[in-house]
């Protein structure tokens, strides 16, 4: 099964269906759109929701850009639950917000955007754990690329997805971390397709 989101503030969920371990079809179920947590509809600039975790209990976790915020939800289709906040949050660049959330295997929330500040400069990781923020972690940044999604591995590991725009097209990276007691180690790359082998 699956459960997705759009940058127009709409949910989906469905189910995959596999033939010989093979992916053949992703079939949708149900959509409708994110609400705020007043229960009505998110809209205009409020509703470019990005980032995308689901916790052990099912609940599922949504940030968005231009209004940098994250919001928790215990049913996709129902209404926002509030998550703390951090005064880095209003620093965000503008459209360049928490394009990536992620929750390890003690239910650790993370939240990477998608931009630094700098070429030269590392992606802020923040974390959250019993409900404060710590801003302690970064990850290296390997311009051009730039943060897609993130999601802990089985391996224990944090993958990155990041993706490179140019006028002829996309290229995607997938880079995998260590975090140590000092903080996450330099990354290695997984895979990093050419231009235009895969679309946005």
């Amino acid at each position: 099964r699956f459960v997705a989101i759009s940058d127009s503030g709409r949910w989906a969920t469905g189910r995959m269906e596999r033939r010989d371990g093979r992916l053949v079809a992703a079939i949708l179920e149900r959509s409708g759109p994110l609400l705020a947590i007043d229960g009505t509809a998110v809209s205009g600039r409020d509703a470019d929701a990005e980032g995308l975790a689901v916790d052990s209990d099912g609940r599922i976790y949504v940030s968005f850009e231009h209004f940098h915020r994250i919001r928790r939800y215990d049913r996709i289709d129902g209404p926002a639950a509030a998550v703390p906040d951090h005064p880095a949050f209003r620093r965000l660049q503008q459209n360049s917000g928490f394009e990536a959330l992620a929750i390890d295997a003690q239910g650790v929330l993370y939240a990477i955007p998608e931009r630094s500040g700098a070429l030269d400069r590392p992606y802020p990781v923040f974390r959250l754990r019993d409900g404060i923020w710590d801003t302690e972690l970064s990850l290296d940044r390997a311009p051009p690329f730039l943060v897609t999604g993130a999601d802990w591995g089985p391996d224990g590991r944090l993958y990155l997805l990041e993706r490179d725009f140019s006028l002829l097209g996309f290229r995607t990276r997938v880079r995998r971390f260590v975090l140590g007691k000092d903080g996450f180690d330099g990354g290695e790359t997984v895979i990093e397709t050419a231009r235009r082998e895969l679309d946005n």
